[in-house]
């Protein structure tokens, strides 16, 4: 039995397809996945079946001056953006890629949450090659090309992106000196949609859409850090924006049952809080990670001394607390561990605690 590159189990006998998932034990102990099986379960069914809901955005790929600005001419409910770096430093590092796109849309041009009129639209424009000195675009169009997106990040259009509110706000705000505005960050809605699950966009992706494996290749490399191929990562880059995009509306929808555009008390609303900005959950996270965004630029003063002072402290304290268990266990007994084996006694184990 093997497994091929396009992930099909080949026996000696034929050729079956198999699509690991979440075990279902695991569920029994973390319930708050029962959905994600369940999405997967479904994923599995459509592939089987030959009727996977993934299409392939219309994309294009390093376009001229031109074709970006007419591109960006068309009409679009919102933009997703999402930017590919050399660093995890917003503030150092130099930008790769940058990729556009906008979602499926129905027969009044909004986003479509069934029948599609128009199929997913991205443009991918890469700068910096992986080898990181050769420029994609020569000296004057690349200036047409980074005053283009200038316009667009400040014309009035809806942004949206995932954490796009943090890092890529940081690194479009040093390499092409503009904030993108008005701006909605999606992975806010995926903490409102499942609090308990990983917020990223590979995980609320996978769910919520059945976009194939993107984000490594064949043999497991992680394209946007291990990717030689200005190509690969550019494509990359385009589903990794196009994903975002098709994300929003279950996201948005999720949002709102759970209460995240529902005010709040007034009488909870600080004083310097705007007049003309709503007063709800959302609007508190993204202020949230605007002041963030502020202390990550102007550093925050830390006193050495007492974070040496705590770190002592809380580690004392924790062997405290170890040891105290482990005594706890040895008078009262766990099923799992014999008297002479309390040193193995883990807190994070669910099994040891519940016996």
């Amino acid at each position: 039995m093997q497994i091929d590159d396009n992930w099909d189990w080949v026996p000696t006998n034929g050729s079956r397809k198999l699509l690991p998932m979440l075990h279902p034990s695991f569920i029994l102990r973390s319930p708050s996945w029962r959905h994600v099986l369940h999405a997967d379960l479904a994923k599995a069914f459509r592939w089987f079946d030959g009727t996977l809901r993934w299409t392939q955005p219309d994309s294009l790929i390093n376009p001229s001056p031109q074709e970006l600005r007419e591109w960006l001419g068309q009409r679009a409910p919102f933009w997703t953006y999402d930017v590919e770096t050399d660093g995890i430093e917003p503030l150092e590092c130099k930008l790769r890629t940058i990729a556009i796109a906008i979602p499926d849309l129905n027969d009044r041009g909004a986003a479509s949450r069934n029948i599609v009129v128009q199929n997913a639209r991205a443009v991918g424009i890469g700068i910096l090659s992986t080898d990181g000195h050769t420029r994609l675009y020569p000296p004057d169009q690349e200036q047409e090309i980074v005053e283009i997106l200038r316009e667009a990040f400040t014309d009035g259009r809806v942004w949206v992106g995932h954490n796009a509110g943090y890092y890529d706000r940081m690194v479009v705000e040093t390499q092409l000196g503009v904030t993108p505005a008005p701006l909605v960050d999606t992975l806010f809605h995926a903490r409102f949609r499942a609090p308990d699950l990983p917020k990223g966009l590979k995980t609320i992706g996978s769910i919520l859409t059945d976009v194939e494996r993107w984000e490594t290749t064949e043999k497991g490399t992680k394209i946007s850090t291990g990717s030689q191929d200005d190509t690969e990562l550019l494509r990359y880059n385009i589903i990794d924006s196009t994903v975002n995009a098709r994300i929003v509306v279950p996201l948005i929808d999720a949002s709102t049952k759970a209460g995240a555009f529902k005010p709040i008390a007034d009488e909870l609303r600080p004083a310097g809080w705007p007049i003309e900005r709503p007063w709800n959950l959302n609007e508190v996270d993204h202020a949230t990670q605007e002041m963030c965004v502020g202390m990550h630029k102007s550093g925050v003063w830390v006193d050495q001394k007492l974070r040496m002072d705590l770190e002592c402290e809380y580690a004392i304290s924790v062997k405290k607390r170890y040891k105290n268990l482990q005594n706890l266990a040895q008078d009262v007994g766990l099923k799992s561990l014999d008297p002479d084996s309390v040193n193995e006694l883990n807190p994070g184990s669910a099994d040891q605690i519940r016996t």
